[in-house]
């Protein structure tokens, strides 16, 4: 049989070795049996949803002490520097960290150890030239770009600063899903992504509790504590990938992939699609709407439209989990052919993390102005009905389940980046209406219309290319199916 080809469902048939010309048969799957399966998603689900409850906590206290630090328009100014980090990080990864727990997940699959320290080791050169070119690229535009686009003048003295934190931003990226990959989701899941991460989130705590306790405040001051949590998220997680590498053997095996092969070029084949998917994914984020109202619209207002879009995260907080969780099963049962399987597991993660995000936006629904002033201050009440519509889009992405992943990780990463495209023309094109003609409120429903549209393409997609479905299973025999 040839390994290369899907295999009936619940076959095991990694890819074989030869020894003295004769093929071996396979000493273990490539996936994990169903009840291997269950325990991997609740231990690793354990983990991130422990880290995200954690983190959610401590970024909340985060934001309410950036919004006592700050006026309503320095707070504006520091959500735009926050959606230009994202940004360049988005360009600076190369879509290295999607391409990582695709790449590092199969690697390991096959048993293929030191091949996959050389895959690991190519990744971070790949991610440090990229880090290093948007930091010389911002530190070049960025004067031009905080004046004459993003009218936001408080961000022309930090420049430079932004660089290092949209540099750093990258790497951590990267590193985070190197460990995704490796299925330790343990620690993938506590450094997290800058700031939201329990880590960066709780060294920003610290360092916005020391200026508050000093009564310092201003933008600089709070873009500087941003960057130093960035930087020793890096440096603890570099210290972390060392030791897990050490780990692997160093013998060469007597196969090698195509991307051992291939070096840099054949993991940039990969992640470049996968870094426009990232771009275009920032054009269909609240950070480019923040940009957009930020272009056209006062700060002040950009700063109500993001304190509602940071308490997005907690409806968006269970596919944030699952999606934390199952990439390396995804891509190994996909190697397999066991498609069955595979819905199960999306569309039962699907249904948990449905039902809960449509719980929390109930609670919005509901207590909405009244959260917002508590955390933020009065001034922040007039976002409820913000916090709701873009609450609607949350509650259809989370059901529509892990559509995107499903792609990313199947080696369909070209017909994410078609969407992904074909989303951004229209994104922007209502985008930049709702901005200048309608404000806040219309660029609200702008975003939510958008997200859903995206998810129901994305949907149609997965199903006419993998012949699954992603989406929440109301029937919940996905789910007993998960559970057995």
């Amino acid at each position: 049989m040839d390994p290369a080809l899907p295999t009936p469902e619940g076959t095991r048939w990694p890819y074989p070795t030869r020894r003295g010309g004769v093929v071996t048969p396979p000493q273990a799957s490539l996936s994990p049996d169903r009840s291997s399966l269950r325990r991997r998603l609740i231990l690793g689900g354990g983990w991130a949803l422990s880290a995200k409850i954690v983190a959610a906590l401590i970024s909340l206290a985060v934001n309410a002490m950036l919004a006592r630090m700050l006026s309503p328009r320095e707070l504006g100014a520091y959500y735009l520097a926050f959606s230009t980090v994202i940004l360049g990080a988005s360009i600076g990864e190369l879509g290295l960290g999607r391409a990582a727990v695709r790449l590092v997940a199969e690697s390991s699959a096959r048993h293929a150890t030191w091949q996959t320290r050389t895959l690991v080791r190519r990744l971070l050169q790949l991610c440090l030239a990229g880090a290093l070119a948007v930091f010389i690229l911002y530190t070049a535009a960025g004067r031009v770009l905080s004046n004459h686009v993003l009218r936001a003048p408080a961000l022309d003295a930090i420049v430079v600063l932004i660089s290092f934190w949209m540099g750093a931003t990258v790497v951590q990226r990267v590193i985070t899903e190197i460990f995704r990959g490796f299925s330790d989701i343990r620690i993938a899941s506590v450094l997290g992504q800058s700031p939201d991460g329990p880590v960066p989130a709780a060294i920003l705590s610290c360092c916005l509790t020391i200026l508050l306790v000093l009564d310092v405040g201003g933008v600089d001051y709070a873009v500087t504590a941003s960057v130093l949590s960035a930087l020793a998220t890096v440096g603890l997680g570099t210290l972390l990938l060392v030791g897990t590498v050490r780990t692997l053997p160093r013998k060469a095996e007597p196969t090698r992939s195509d991307v051992s092969r291939g070096g840099h070029l054949s993991i940039l084949s990969i992640s470049v699609p996968m870094l426009v998917t990232n771009v275009t994914a920032f054009a269909l984020s609240f950070q480019s709407d923040l940009w957009l109202l930020g272009i056209f619209r006062a700060q002040e207002e950009v700063a109500l439209y993001g304190a509602a879009a940071r308490l997005l995260f907690l409806i968006n907080a269970p596919l944030m989990v699952i999606n934390a969780v199952v990439p390396p099963t995804v891509a190994a049962l996909n190697i397999e052919g066991r498609r069955v399987t595979l819905e199960r597991l999306l569309r039962g993660t699907a249904t948990l993390g449905g039902f809960a995000a449509l719980g929390t936006f109930l609670i919005f629904a509901v207590l909405g102005g009244s959260i917002l002033s508590l955390l933020f201050g009065a001034y922040y009440r007039a976002a409820a009905h913000l916090l709701v519509i873009l609450g609607i889009g949350q509650v259809v992405h989370v059901a529509s389940g892990s559509c995107t992943l499903a792609l990313l990780m199947t080696g369909h990463e070209k017909a994410m980046m078609k969407i992904s495209i074909t989303m951004t023309a229209l994104a922007v094109a209502f985008g930049i209406f709702a901005a200048a003609l309608v404000g806040v409120i219309g660029m609200a429903y702008v975003s939510a219309g958008r997200l859903i549209l995206q998810n129901v393409v994305t949907i149609l997609a997965v199903k006419r290319l993998l012949g699954v479905r992603t989406y929440v299973d109301l029937s919940l025999r996905s789910l007993q199916a998960l559970r057995s």
